[in-house]
């Protein structure tokens, strides 16, 4: 499998990433890490995150990682990343054709 990142999960990790960078770049860069490292593993294991309960549509899942959600689409053989988000925060809608 593959991974592809929309516009919309981009720009979410980026604004984490940049919102802890402010504090500290140390721990900035191992959120980052940590992150791209559990979407490696979901190139083997694509079902390994549970369906994203607001949504409850089986290609739309979701990866924890500490406080974080990675929200993504499986579609053939590729994952895309839809958006990653605070545990905390509110789920916005995505549209389930976000490209």
């Amino acid at each position: 499998m593959k991974i592809r990142w929309t516009q919309r999960g981009i720009d979410s990790l980026e604004s984490i990433v940049d919102y802890i960078a402010a504090d500290s770049e140390y721990y900035a860069g191992r959120l980052a890490e940590g992150i791209l490292h559990s979407l490696e593993i979901l190139k083997n294991y694509p079902q390994l995150g549970r369906v994203v309960p607001e949504f409850n549509q089986p290609s739309i899942r979701e990866l924890i990682y500490h406080n974080y959600r990675i929200v993504y689409k499986i579609e053939q053989q590729t994952i895309i990343v839809l958006l990653v988000s605070h545990g905390m925060q509110i789920l916005p809608n995505i549209p389930y054709n976000e490209n």
